[in-house]
């Protein structure tokens, strides 16, 4: 039986690939660098919540815990929106 978690997680990435999409179609339209940021954003939280959805439903032993993923996606998180913030729009 899966857990609650592994259902959030799955629906993460569904809403990541809409708001990705949705993203990349609003900077192709008008080139706002900001989208750019946002697109990067949702790259990472994608690939974070498809990584955690997978981990779920096939086991394979990930060669990092799932903590120090989550770490290293939220501190990727900062830079970005550091960077998009100290280069403005």
């Amino acid at each position: 039986m899966l857990d609650i978690s592994f259902y959030l997680s799955g629906l993460a990435v569904v809403l990541s690939i809409f708001i990705l999409a949705v993203s990349v179609r609003a900077y192709s339209r008008t080139h706002v660098r900001i989208f750019g940021f946002l697109i990067a954003v949702f790259v990472i939280l994608l690939a974070d919540s498809l990584i955690y959805t997978i981990t779920g439903f096939i086991f394979f032993q990930l060669p990092f815990t799932m903590n120090e993923m989550f770490l290293f996606s939220d501190v990727a998180i900062l830079l970005i929106f550091y960077f998009g913030a100290v280069r403005g729009s």
